[in-house]
């Protein structure tokens, strides 16, 4: 697999570091021209109005692309003529697969991390950073920018460390369900259809469905469950990655069976 790996970061590492520079220039513009505090508010100048727009279409757009590319490395793989390249190599296809979604998963890590860092940036540069909660702010009025960073990463990396190790986690897990639902789909579609000229936009209904199906099931098993702490999440979170697991080894199965050359 580390073949597998080194392969597709080298294919794809100009891409993410691209895009990352991307995320630094609008966080760094916004933060140079001191409209971290305005943005999306009214009557706002011809600069804040871009940048606003280049802030939401980034970090609306990076997870995104996040997405698609899931969906364009299992088009590669199931769909395109070139597709006998990848079923007459000698790896097992659960190192052929695995390797390029951990190389995807790597760049979505790569981007949340750059984004948030970004984020971080723009809260300490406001005079007070803070958020709404049951119609009470929570928040800080230090002065000065570099105590109000210190301040802030001291919440969540000391303060409340063992939140932040569970959100990382289950926000990851969930990231991987959702890539596993879009490959088992795909894959899928292509092992069903595979003597047949179909619309290949017609595997959106098949990724509904997995959804669905998935959901039901999730929902069927906690119905009366209470998710009042982070904690009381890992439950929802182990049965995701079940499932997430279960479908890997289903898209797996079907690439090395069911996809012809």
């Amino acid at each position: 697999m580390k073949s597998v790996i080194r392969q597709q970061w080298k294919a794809r590492y100009k891409t993410a570091l691209v895009l990352c520079a991307i995320i630094s220039l609008i966080g760094f513009s916004i933060i140079i021209s001191g409209q971290g505090t305005k943005l999306f508010s009214k009557n706002n100048s011809l600069l804040q109005y871009w940048l606003s727009i280049a802030f939401l279409g980034v970090y609306l757009g990076v997870p995104l692309y996040a997405l698609v590319s899931i969906i364009t490395t299992i088009n590669d793989m199931v769909f395109k003529d070139t597709k006998y390249l990848m079923l007459t190599l000698p790896k097992r296809s659960w190192k052929l697969i695995g390797g390029r979604f951990l190389v995807i998963l790597g760049e979505f890590i790569l981007y949340a991390a750059v984004m948030l860092f970004w984020l971080s940036i723009l809260f300490a540069a406001k005079p007070f950073y803070g958020f709404w909660v049951d119609g009470q702010r929570y928040g800080s009025q230090t002065v000065g920018f570099f105590n109000r960073l210190t301040e802030l990463y001291t919440s969540i990396f000391v303060k409340n460390v063992t939140i932040t190790v569970q959100v990382i986690p289950l926000t990851l897990i969930f990231a991987v369900y959702v890539m596993m639902v879009f490959s088992f789909s795909l894959t899928l579609f292509a092992s069903i259809f595979r003597h047949k000229q179909f619309p290949k936009v017609l595997s959106i209904i098949l990724v509904y469905f997995i959804f669905d199906l998935c959901a039901r099931l999730i929902t069927a098993v906690f119905r009366n469950y209470n998710f009042s702490t982070i904690a009381s999440f890992w439950p929802l979170a182990g049965a995701l990655f079940l499932i997430s697991m279960l479908l890997f080894v289903g898209t797996c199965v079907l690439f090395e069976k069911r996809i012809e050359v």
